[in-house]
């Protein structure tokens, strides 16, 4: 009677344990509703034993190697006892489920989370997935070990939902035993982990299939971790390869080498309500980003926070002396993104410039469109000076043909010092953005109402052909109804310019966007050029494209060239005007 009351209780708790959080974010898969069939395995490292039969929460296993032997089917559970460690031991599991009846892997009983603890000094992982999915992994905590979770496909694809929560990830690194801590020689000591990470997904692409889709991480604790997040592509790459990839409410400190979340060639998802934070102490010869996202399209990023990454010097040049490791940011767009959205997020106190958008990355080649950065707050930025006293970066090797379009609107910035330039070029600036500087004083917020329209009559705009080219046959108008004069004036010969006018302290640029647009070298009272470009996904017949800075009161002009480029996205090279709004003047 007794032993059947405890039975009872006992096998509560594990339904307990193995309900379903119906309260899933819009967006995000949860898997299963409810539907909970199969057997479950119960195990217990202080009263188990593999003799046992492992299906009774009383007559638990020992080992996870007792665990790993059982071919897994949809609706299984294996469960793991609160207050047990499980040292040198990796759990590996066989089997797959589905989306609407994942296998879970949890905890039983009372008392702190089950923890497994490999060891550091092999390749080990704590648990590792080899070609399965569906799985729904809940409430333990991982150690001491070089992946936490490792989800690796060898060349098979179309793998489907995998639910990570309340985990614990700690101590996953190899800073101290020379697990790929030195240069780029050993980069990639492993097909599906490239250092210690807390989860890493990693597969062989074909070029155009999906590995793994329906991901999703929430509500867990990554400390002292190499990475903490991170897919690790191989063979022949595509955008896609990981789909539907969520990051929810969770934190990442102390990671201590490249990045703490690093995406690479995924599509689709969000990235929320996390928190960054010191990232980079032992740092990577290629760079540091808190946040790093390459090859990826239509991802989010918004309501989280980036602090605090950090630029040792412990890094070493071709030559192979230290130096300072490279970049330090907050958030890195790395190469080859498009659609990739940062909103209402904090980036701070990074020893690198805030975000780096440098695109066409030799290793992952790809210019990058339809960057939107908006409504963020961007402070303190950039101690180190680290590619000058700048807030953003862009340019990097010349010989990369670097290129992103997007633009960056609604912002607020906070200067690190009087000086700091906060140019966005290529992308554009928009003049809603806020600009204090050190003080708190506000010295940036562009005028937005046009004062001169694109019409060939208006003193404002002076055109030019090319040679042997008369204007008119160069600089088209036509009628637009969404543009500020009912006009747009644009030219698609190389070479061709235009000079705007105004007196005053400030003038905005505004012109049309669109699928068909190209890159425009514009530059203020003969300063060097700055290179805008004017592609978008999306037609708009009139943006701000172009903010100058506080000018001296008085006459002074904005030149605009076409250069005869474009982003690899866009379908020609044309570029137009609409308007120009001018602040302070006489």
């Amino acid at each position: 009677m007794l032993w059947s009351v405890a039975l009872c209780l006992a096998l509560s708790t594990a339904a307990a344990v193995l309900a379903v959080d119906r309260g899933a974010s819009a967006g995000i898969s949860a898997g299963a509703t409810g539907i909970v069939s199969g057997t479950t395995y119960f195990i217990d490292a202080n009263g188990g034993e593999d003799s046992n039969s492992g299906t009774s929460p009383t007559r638990p296993w020992k080992t996870l190697a007792r665990a790993s032997i059982v071919t897994l089917e949809p609706g299984d559970a294996v469960l793991l006892a609160r207050g047990s460690t499980w040292k040198g031991q990796t759990l590996q599991p066989m089997g797959s489920g589905t989306p609407e009846s994942p296998i879970r892997i949890g905890a039983y009983g009372a008392g702190t989370r089950p923890h497994i603890a490999p060891g550091i000094g092999v390749k080990t992982y704590a648990i590792h997935l080899v070609d399965d999915d569906g799985y729904r992994i809940t409430d333990l905590e991982l150690s001491d070990t070089y992946g936490g979770i490792v989800a690796y496909s060898r060349g098979t694809y179309e793998h489907r939902y995998l639910w990570i929560e309340n985990v614990f990830f700690h101590d996953i690194t190899g800073k101290d035993t020379g697990f790929n801590t030195t240069g780029c020689a050993t980069c990639y000591p492993a097909p599906d982990l490239r250092f210690g990470t807390g989860i890493a997904f990693g597969g062989r692409g074909d070029g155009h299939s999906t590995v793994f889709s329906d991901i999703t991480v929430k509500d867990s604790e990554f400390l002292r971790t190499d990475a903490g997040i991170e897919t690790v592509p191989a063979g022949t790459v595509n955008p896609g390869m990981w789909r539907n990839l969520n990051i929810v409410n969770s934190r990442f400190t102390d990671s201590f080498r490249t990045g703490a979340i690093d995406l690479y060639y995924v599509s689709g998802g969000t990235t929320s309500e996390v928190m960054v934070k010191d990232t980079g102490a032992v740092g990577m010869n290629w760079g540091i980003g808190a946040f790093q996202i390459v090859g990826s399209r239509d991802y989010t990023v918004q309501d989280s926070k980036f602090l605090d990454t950090k630029r040792p010097h412990n890094c070493r040049d071709k030559n192979g002396a230290l130096i300072d490791c490279p970049d330090g940011v907050g958030f890195d767009f790395e190469s080859d993104n498009q659609h990739i959205t940062l909103r209402e997020s904090t980036i701070s106190g990074n020893a690198g410039p805030a975000i780096l958008f440098p695109g066409n990355n030799p290793v992952w080649p790809g210019q990058q469109s339809d960057l939107v950065i908006d409504h963020n707050t961007i402070e303190n930025n950039n101690s180190t000076d680290s590619r000058g006293d700048t807030v953003f970066y862009a340019d990097h090797d010349a010989t990369w043909n670097p290129g992103s379009a997007g633009v960056f609107s609604n912002n607020t910035i906070r200067l690190r010092d009087q000086g700091q330039d906060f140019a966005t070029a290529p992308l554009i600036f928009d003049p809603d953005n806020l600009v204090y500087d050190q003080h708190g004083t506000l010295v940036f917020s562009g005028p937005a109402k046009p004062t001169a329209t694109d019409d060939a009559s208006s003193p404002a705009f002076v055109y030019r052909g090319t040679p042997g080219a008369p204007v008119q046959s160069v600089w088209q108008s036509a009628k637009c109804p969404g543009c500020s004069g009912g006009t747009t004036t644009s030219s698609d010969a190389a070479g061709a310019t235009y000079t705007a006018f105004f007196d005053g302290t400030q003038a905005v640029l505004r012109a049309p966007v669109g699928p068909q647009y190209g890159t425009a070298a514009i530059s203020v009272d003969g300063s060097p050029e700055a290179y805008i470009d004017t592609y978008s996904g999306q037609a708009v017949p009139s943006r701000p494209i172009f903010v100058t800075g506080i000018l001296p009161n008085g006459a002074h002009r904005i030149h605009v060239r076409v250069t005869g480029t474009k982003n690899n996205a866009s379908t020609g090279i044309r570029i137009g005007v609409d308007a120009l709004a001018v602040a302070g003047g006489t």
